[in-house]
């Protein structure tokens, strides 16, 4: 019995001395919330923008996010880690650390309200709160492997931010329907575009927007338009509803899936839409075919 006091003494120093001094982080926080890493990923970078107290430091993948937060009396590190838990929803873990204050913050935490804590629940309530009601403005329907058919078209590089993406298009739609229209080319379908380098990290895109048209032997010349036959290519399939400007969310879902699926893709979305923004309406209810080619 004496042994077993000791022993069970010994655990307790080491708990406690693990806690007190070993431990990674003062507090935690986790929730979960109902969307993929990627769009998870995204909306904590964008946490980083709109708060000129914080800054992100580093960003691996869609898994983690490491930032700091300045404020008067102490600095904190806070580490984002992003894991998704099935098809529609991603659990958010967010380890703080105060080097400073870190001793004095782990000893009133179990028992009280540590200054760490307040400092969490005020900034990461409003922000799960804010996350969850930007969801309500989209939604993203996987459907899987499907065939993006070939078409002929007329198209215009043009080059953006994931977030400037709707407004390079609408800034560079007369470019391409102008000449159509000039020369008596009918459009033959949804105008689309096709993404040829993702720059993940910088959140960057190059791409080609492009409207299908007839192929004629003829074809008008352009210096900002190109005509092309882009053939047919599997690929996984996903149907976004909402403002383009926030497509890009379902680039992440299909990511996801392909990941959890273990399909090979190639990260050069092509978006299909089938509203013009310019006719207004419900952004809600505007509808792309989003694919991501598989890699084969």
């Amino acid at each position: 019995m004496k042994k077993i006091i000791i022993l069970f003494i010994i655990a307790a120093i080491a708990a406690v001395a693990w806690y007190l001094f070993v431990k990674p982080y003062d507090y935690r926080v986790a929730f979960n919330i109902k969307t993929s890493p990627g769009t998870a990923h995204e909306e904590i970078l964008d946490f980083a923008m709109l708060n000129i107290n914080l800054k992100t430091n580093n960003s691996v993948g869609f898994e983690s996010v490491s930032q700091t937060l300045k404020l008067k009396d102490s600095t904190i590190q806070l580490n984002w880690h992003i894991k998704a838990l099935n098809d529609s929803v991603s659990k958010i873990t967010v380890d703080l650390t105060d080097p400073v204050h870190s001793l004095s913050n782990r000893i009133s935490v179990p028992f009280s309200k540590s200054a760490i804590e307040k400092i969490a629940r005020g900034m990461l309530i409003p922000f799960k709160l804010s996350f969850d009601q930007k969801l309500t403005d989209f939604r993203v329907e996987i459907v899987g492997e499907a065939t993006i058919e070939e078409v002929f078209c007329a198209c215009t590089s043009l080059k953006s931010s994931q977030k400037g993406k709707a407004y390079s298009m609408m800034s560079n739609n007369f470019v391409v329907d102008n000449l159509l229209s000039e020369n008596g080319m009918k459009v033959t379908g949804n105008p689309f575009l096709k993404i040829n380098k993702w720059i993940v990290d910088k959140k960057g895109i190059e791409f080609d927007f492009c409207f299908p048209t007839e192929k004629r032997d003829s074809l008008p010349k352009n210096p900002l338009v190109f005509f092309k036959t882009i053939p047919a290519q599997k690929a996984i399939k996903a149907v976004f509803y909402g403002n383009y400007k926030s497509s890009d969310r379902a680039w992440y879902a299909l990511y996801d899936y392909a990941t959890r699926n273990e399909i090979g893709i190639k990260l050069q979305p092509r978006e299909v839409f089938f509203n013009n923004p310019n006719a207004g309406g419900d952004d809600k209810n505007w509808k792309s075919e989003i694919f991501m080619p598989l890699n084969k």
